[in-house]
């Protein structure tokens, strides 16, 4: 017989059943494979002599009300690489979003505040939005938000619209 009560068992029941939840990967969106793709042939051509820093985690470490756990509120910029004594903080886009643009904002604030980085305070911070169409309006966002925007057509471009369904674009 147990020592356990049915009050302990299902506390017990329903902790595992929330860790597993917690450590269950999420399903990833449709387009992240093709995003990542172009992200690092976008640094490879770009900036061939420079070591780039994948999915980096920007932002400050806090303390969080689930104990042994930090920093769950840090923001994964898709890459930044450092040209001393500038730091491109990059997202990549499959197609232009308005989002990107609030993104940007967000990893450029939280830089500073990255420990892992806090001996370069002061170097220039240089955002942009890479992604394989033009897109007037989140261009303009971004201007007006001060980050830099780039259409990068990939080796895999015409595959891509492909697969997607897009076809071949007017001019190009």
């Amino acid at each position: 017989m147990s020592d356990l009560s049915k009050e302990d068992i299902a506390t017990i029941s329903q902790q595992v059943k929330e860790h597993i939840n917690a450590t269950t990967p999420q399903k990833r969106k449709p387009n992240q494979s093709w995003e990542k793709r172009m992200v690092r042939e976008y640094v490879a051509t770009m900036f061939p002599n420079n070591v780039p820093m994948f999915n980096l985690r920007v932002g400050p470490i806090q303390p969080t009300d689930i104990p042994g756990m930090t920093s769950t509120l840090r923001r994964w910029v898709d890459v930044l690489v450092m040209v001393y004594p500038k730091f491109y903080l990059i997202e990549g886009k499959s197609r232009p979003e308005p989002g990107a643009v609030s993104q940007l904002t967000n990893y450029k604030m939280l830089f500073p505040e990255t420990p892992e980085f806090r001996d370069y305070a002061g170097k220039e911070i240089i955002t942009r939005l890479v992604t394989m169409y033009e897109d007037r309006t989140v261009r303009k966002m971004c201007e007006a938000a001060g980050h830099e925007y780039e259409i990068f057509r990939p080796s895999f471009f015409r595959a891509y619209e492909q697969a997607k369904g897009i076809g071949v674009m007017v001019g190009q």
